[in-house]
């Protein structure tokens, strides 16, 4: 049986140094080519690090006049309107300026895409070529590739994965994602990467018939080995952030939140981009330099496995994650793989993750600094036996839940189920 091709988009690649690079490692023997089209390469080294994934760059931004072009073709599409009629109906008013610009501009990325897939990536593809569409977010690509399906090539198989501030409108500035009616028509499956999500979806969606959900998490490479025979630092506490310095990651209370942490020798270690990335060094000199109690250490992305490494090194106590809104981190993934404990806020499939008291700890969904303080502090109150039994039940909770082994090979076998 001839295997299919897959079309796999995603706005940055690899993602948060490289769990792409997972997936794509545990499926890519089940595709004849896989094309990863992606508008940020942030390793060029892997631009094709399988012999039949090759990676695709996809300039979001347009010319003036393919901007033009694209905006005149969005105002002639009906959905076009639909998407402003089920705004005024879910929000009560109507949209701003600026949000009709955003679906407009969500329609233009979209038209691009698919025009790119057809034209250059699929133009000589048989007919009766088996193609699967899938996005790993659900947003502007995600809505190209329906477009793709629903005037190009309706045969495909149409899925994308949803996360948090992809999925849950809460998430948006707008409280709005565009086209999510129109995908729904025509998609074949939408992944939850979380329980919450799935639920939202049946819950918000309930109205209209919606194409098959199922729930699939991510998943990390087992790395337990490697921290055999690692001694924890019993003198120090030592907190581990893997995020990008946004304002929906909150990483800017940090500095706050460790001046009201009671320990004698405190290490922070951060890594990852973003906007505010400059900020929070600056913001940390500023409140932490002068405690002698405290150290820190502030970096931008690296590659997933030097944050393997890193954590293997550094050995910490725990990941914190105090984000407004997540799927399920892939971050605490790794970290449990290697029996590191987390301490995350209830938001999104966190609590599918962390079992409070458990494996980690679990803070509301928007704490106070001196909230996350006190979790901390009933983390540092532990006995020396009740934080390794935390750490075996990390590991554990990775095992039975977020094995990348596991978890896409049933992906995979849900997608050539369609």
């Amino acid at each position: 049986m001839n295997k299919p091709i897959l079309i796999y988009t995603v706005d940055t690649f690899p993602i948060g140094g490289g769990f792409n690079e997972t997936e794509l490692e545990q499926i890519h023997h089940y595709f004849e080519q896989i094309y990863v089209i992606t508008s940020n390469f942030i390793n060029p080294q892997i631009i094709n690090f399988k012999q039949n994934v090759r990676t695709v760059f996809f300039k979001k931004e347009n010319a003036f006049f393919e901007k033009i072009k694209y905006a005149f073709l969005t105002l002639t599409l009906s959905y076009f309107y639909s998407d402003i009629f089920h705004y005024i109906k879910t929000n009560h008013k109507p949209p701003s300026l600026k949000i009709i610009k955003d679906i407009v501009y969500s329609l233009t990325i979209a038209h691009k895409l698919r025009n790119e897939i057809k034209n250059n990536i699929l133009k000589n593809s048989s007919p009766d070529q088996k193609i699967v569409l899938y996005s790993f977010w659900f947003n502007d690509m995600a809505i190209g590739l329906g477009l793709l399906k629903k005037y190009d090539i309706n045969h495909a198989k149409l899925i994308t994965r949803a996360h948090g501030s992809d999925l849950f409108h809460y998430a948006q500035e707008s409280n709005f994602h565009p086209f999510r009616f129109f995908y729904f028509s025509i998609a074949d499956m939408i992944i939850s990467v979380s329980k919450a999500g799935q639920d939202y979806l049946s819950k918000r969606y309930h109205f209209i018939k919606m194409p098959k959900i199922i729930q699939l998490y991510l998943g990390s490479i087992n790395q337990k080995e490697r921290m055999e025979n690692k001694m924890f630092d019993t003198e120090k506490l030592i907190i581990y952030t893997c995020s990008a310095a946004t304002e929906l990651k909150r990483i800017m209370f940090l500095p706050e939140i460790l001046t009201s942490v009671s320990h004698k020798n405190i290490f922070w270690k951060h890594y990852g981009g973003g906007d505010l990335l400059n900020s929070l060094k600056a913001r940390a000199e500023q409140r932490l330099s002068k405690k002698t109690s405290i150290h820190f250490e502030i970096n931008d992305w690296i590659e997933q496995k030097e944050i393997l490494n890193t954590m293997i090194e550094l050995k910490p106590d725990f990941l914190l994650n105090i984000s407004k809104s997540e799927g399920v981190p892939v971050s605490m993934m790794e970290a449990m793989s290697l029996g590191i404990p987390c301490i995350g806020t209830n938001v999104g499939g966190v609590s599918e993750l962390i079992v409070d008291g458990v494996n980690g700890f679990l803070l509301k969904s928007n704490p106070s600094p001196i909230e996350v303080a006190e979790k901390i502090n009933d983390y540092i109150n532990l006995s020396n036996q009740k934080k390794s039994e935390m750490r075996i039940n990390a590991y554990n909770t990775w095992n039975s839940k977020f094995n990348a082994e596991k978890n896409y090979t049933k992906f995979v076998e849900e997608i050539l189920a369609l």
